[in-house]
């Protein structure tokens, strides 16, 4: 399942908060001063996320699902068998010979976040904090 760049930062705020209303949201997604098509924009976001088993109504504001963390899971496991092939003897022989300013003792986490293009590293770095193993 692909998440949006607006659920994911709901899902983010969930993680740290008990609910989320749809104004809420809205102003997450869009900043201050949203308008009421952007707070529609935000609820039928927040009912997919209901129909998807990530978040459920309770009233008039949405709480997390126990296990909030599975939405992430695909796409990490994606990212860490780049990652972990990146590491492995064929995968530093590949990257070294597509980036040839890159030196071998550059191929680490921080340098690769900065050879690779997208914020692929980037995002396998801060799943860690939602306890994918």
């Amino acid at each position: 399942m692909r998440i949006s760049e607006q659920q994911r930062q709901i899902l983010d705020y969930l993680a740290k908060n008990e609910s989320i209303t749809a104004r809420q949201a809205a102003d997450l997604v869009y900043g201050g001063n949203v308008t009421r098509v952007q707070v529609d924009a935000a609820r039928r976001s927040l009912m997919t996320m209901v129909s998807n088993g990530l978040i459920r109504k309770q009233g008039r504001a949405f709480v997390a699902e126990r296990h909030i963390n599975h939405a992430y899971s695909q796409d990490v496991e994606e990212l860490r068998r780049q990652i972990l092939w990146v590491f492995s003897k064929q995968g530093q022989e590949y990257f070294l010979s597509e980036h040839p300013n890159f030196a071998a003792k550059e191929l680490t986490v921080s340098g690769l976040s900065c050879a690779l293009p997208g914020p692929a590293v980037k995002v396998a770095l801060l799943t860690s904090s939602y306890g994918t193993p």
